[in-house]
């Protein structure tokens, strides 16, 4: 930090000269304006390149001030709603840039200065709109040298202008998925070296060059860090101007001087067809990269790239029951797409050619989705089809298994049948309305005896240490040994209790508290989804979503909230390894026909 003051000549800092004239020049613009907190970071992308505020608690005192800077006679009008306004700025991004205001009282700003503009279109639950009057902006010259706006939002409490909506758009995503400057940790260790509150804050990466400025010859001209080169990660110029004295904070990061785990938004896909029901996540066996399958209303289902490209449609008699299994019939690395229809088990390859012999036509409904079973992980598949009562196996060449024995069950079975191993055994778990809980060996005989009768949930049953372990519907957890001996315990009085649990990690959702084995997560009120838990190259990570407000949790094993989280969307669909990227990607679900990817 060096200090400015008026009596000396001239500052040198970092090899560049503010003489005592151009010091002057900025203590009167900023002459009885009292400087406050800079915020605009807030909405800068943390991908952007660059950005420069000025605040001031008295918008007609810093209009007056500049207007004898630039000499002129402009006469703006007190009745605007930049009366209401603490900060201003420009947020650049690559060829794109956006003007921000920081308004003191949003509300009270928009009852006196109601929105009158046309409405061009709302992106994730944020208006957009045309912005027919802009010459009040004019103020801000020479600071913000004005373009040609086009569109505006209000994002909070922040008032944004840019000649793009695809500009604003960008600035709602990164905003609603905590991907912005502030939270950025290049910027973080940046500003443990600067002021809260400024007059005047310049943040560059090296690819914001005076030619990119255009915005202020004002800022280009006095900013003693605008000729760094590229060397450098991040840098940040602070003027404080107080009382005859100017402060200038200076910072300078070297991409070694912070190592951190960004989350990045790579991609949004919007799709050609809005994803009424389920949609699935596959891999590409040729490219290992992701695709995406959706079916719509007419039943078409659909294979499209990240790119929203379709590869292929295929018409449906039915909705698809269930989940869209990947299996490799002919043990060679291509996958195929195994699922049930209301009356039909298809196998699709990759070009969504049916497999022979499928499909296999059924007379009676199918009522549960597919099961798949991979007893040894040696690919060689069990396909099992609940018909009401009756449990059906087929092998991989769509022939009925033999020595599996299990022909109905003494009433509805309510749930997909799932194997689970336990100790090297194996079991075929589910259970019936009657109250009933089958648990049988590969050959479908009992191979647990399961005497009491249970009230069950839609929770289905997993292993977790040994054990066959749900929640029922007055929620009771529940845990079986491999003897058939019962515990329980009563989680709550209330009932509605979700579980998702796996050998080592159980996780448990009961309105609010979201518990990962023994941590109490108390999370925001909201409209929760099931918990999914993902493994991805032996790390774990417990997923779950408001749907209300349209938030994606990620959370680790030890029931930390992981770095930027939580992110825009309405379900995560998948957490996968990208060996062609080295990185680890997410998809999110954001609208019915928005595919959003992440990599961390």
């Amino acid at each position: 930090m060096v200090d400015l003051d008026l009596r000396s000549n001239q500052l040198k800092f970092n090899g560049i000269a503010l003489t005592n004239k151009q010091a002057n020049q900025i203590l009167n613009i900023f002459q009885g304006v009292q400087h406050q907190k800079n915020e605009i970071a807030k909405v800068t992308p943390a991908s952007a390149i660059g950005f420069y505020s000025f605040t001031y608690n008295d918008f007609n005192t810093i209009s007056k001030n500049l207007q004898k800077y630039r000499g002129d006679s402009l006469a703006i009008s007190k009745s605007t709603i930049l009366s209401y306004t603490k900060e201003a700025g420009v947020i650049f991004l690559e060829e794109e840039q956006a003007i921000a205001l920081t308004l003191v009282d949003p509300e009270l700003a928009m009852d006196t200065f109601p929105i009158k503009d046309e409405l061009k279109a709302e992106f994730r639950g944020i208006p957009i709109y045309s912005a027919s009057e802009i010459n009040f902006l004019k103020s801000f010259e020479p600071i913000i040298k004005l373009d040609s706006p086009k569109f505006y939002m209000l994002l909070e409490n922040f008032l944004i202008y840019s000649e793009s909506e695809e500009t604003l758009k960008r600035i709602i995503s990164n905003f609603q998925n905590s991907s912005t400057l502030n939270k950025n940790a290049s910027f973080e260790k940046n500003q443990e070296d600067l002021a809260d509150a400024s007059s005047l804050l310049k943040v560059t990466r090296p690819q914001l060059t005076k030619a990119k400025n255009k915005n202020s010859i004002f800022i280009n001209k006095y900013s003693p860090l605008s000729n760094l080169g590229a060397n450098y990660s991040l840098a940040a110029t602070q003027f404080v101007s107080n009382d005859g004295f100017t402060h200038i904070h200076g910072v300078i990061l070297d991409q070694s001087d912070i190592k951190s785990e960004e989350l990045e938004e790579l991609v949004t896909t919007t799709l050609p067809i809005n994803i009424t029901g389920n949609s699935y996540v596959l891999k590409n066996h040729s490219t290992k990269e992701i695709e995406i399958a959706v079916q719509d209303e007419s039943n078409v289902l659909s294979l499209l790239d990240l790119n929203g490209k379709v590869l292929w449609k295929k018409k449906l008699q039915t909705k698809i029951i269930g989940d869209i299994n990947q299996v490799d019939l002919f043990k060679n690395g291509n996958l195929q797409m195994a699922f049930t229809t209301l009356n039909r088990f298809h196998v699709l390859d990759r070009n969504g050619k049916e497999v022979k012999p499928f499909p296999i036509e059924f007379k009676d409904d199918i009522t549960q989705p597919l099961a798949v079973f991979d007893y040894d992980n040696t690919k060689n598949y069990r396909f099992v089809i609940v018909q009401n009562r009756e449990l059906l196996m087929y092998d991989s060449k769509g022939k009925n298994v033999k020595g599996f024995d299990f022909k109905k069950a003494s009433s509805e079975i309510t749930q997909s049948p799932k194997h689970i191993r336990l100790k090297n055994k194996d079991y075929i778990v589910f259970p019936e309305k009657s109250r009933k809980l089958n648990i049988l060996s590969r050959q479908g005989k009992e191979r647990v005896s399961v005497k009491e009768k249970f009230q069950f949930s839609e929770n289905e049953w997993y292993e977790n240490k040994n054990e066959f372990i749900s929640v029922s519907e007055d929620g009771e957890l529940v845990r079986i040994n491999q003897n058939g001996k019962i515990s329980k315990d009563q989680l709550t009085s209330e009932g509605n209790v979700q579980i998702v649990a796996n050998e080592s990690t159980m996780v448990l959702l009961s309105e609010n508290i979201l518990t990962i084995n023994d941590k109490e997560l108390t999370l925001d009120f909201g409209l929760y989804s099931k918990p999914q838990i993902f493994s991805v190259t032996g790390k774990k990570y417990i997923s779950i979503t408001d749907t209300q407000a349209k938030k994606v949790y990620l959370f680790n094993e030890r029931g930390q909230l992981v770095p930027n989280f939580p992110v825009y969307g309405v379900s995560l669909l998948k957490i996968t390894n990208s060996k062609t990227r080295n990185k680890t990607i997410m998809l999110v679900l954001g609208e019915s026909d928005e595919v959003i990817s992440y990599e961390f």
